[in-house]
């Protein structure tokens, strides 16, 4: 027998055995017995992030969610399917949204959102942004003002970054402008800012809209390097307007 088939059946019996000793999704067996690209890809997906960290470590989990993208949905459903906690379902409501599926998150916070989670305001945010990004965008902004009248108090840059969108996409775009000059104040990092350039370069404004790019691209200047990394797209876009 050859000494590459040989490696490669070895290097497949080590992977299945790290695999089933580590509890690994079962998926994964079917992976490394693809030839030559299986146990490469999950050295790569599973192995390799437990020996790196920071920027590499990031790199491989979003290798390793393009490989498997239903991973964290089929890990949460199963966890839910054992028990079905207010955190599990939460989780698996996270999950659908990141695997985009919307109707299924929205089902899953109407659900919590009853008994003693009625009026819990991260929950209805949640729900507000598994609303926009479905496209439904009158229900966001309808579940964005009842959280504001059943939690006046209730502060989220993440919320008001939804409600601003979802005017946008409206087109009610004087109020949009309006609610993302008031996120501009005390939002973190340059995503309002970005997207009232977009906004207002849209609607025919470009003097504000340059006024706005400049304030970006002054952070630019000031601002340590992990921060303009960070809000890259939305420097750029600023640039683009200069």
């Amino acid at each position: 027998m050859p000494f590459a088939v040989i490696l490669e059946l070895t290097l497949q019996m080590l992977c299945i055995i790290h695999a089933v000793r580590t509890r690994r999704d079962r998926m994964w067996i079917y992976i490394i017995l693809m030839p030559m690209v299986g146990p490469l890809a999950y050295v790569a997906a599973e192995l390799l992030p437990e020996m790196l960290g920071g920027t590499a470590h990031k790199a491989v989990t979003k290798a390793k969610r393009a490989l498997d993208p239903d991973k964290a949905y089929r890990e949460a459903q199963k966890q839910f399917d054992i028990s079905p906690t207010v955190h599990n379902r939460q989780q698996l409501a996270h999950a659908c949204i990141d695997r985009g599926f919307y109707d299924e998150a929205i089902l899953h916070y109407r659900v919590l959102l009853t008994g003693h989670h009625a009026t819990d305001p991260d929950l209805m945010r949640e729900l507000a942004r598994a609303q926009f990004l479905k496209g439904a965008h009158a229900d966001a902004l309808k579940t964005l003002d009842e959280l504001k009248q059943l939690n006046p108090k209730y502060s989220s840059d993440e919320a008001h970054l939804v409600y601003a969108r979802a005017l946008e996409a409206l087109e009610r775009n004087d109020e949009a402008v309006e609610e993302y000059r008031a996120l501009c104040e005390y939002f973190s990092g340059e995503e309002a800012r970005g997207r009232l350039v977009l906004l207002l370069r849209r609607i025919g404004r470009p003097v504000d809209a340059a006024e706005v790019a400049a304030r970006i691209l002054r952070s630019e200047r000031l601002a340590p390097k992990h921060y303009v990394n960070a809000n890259r797209e939305w420097i750029d876009v600023a640039r683009a307007s200069g």
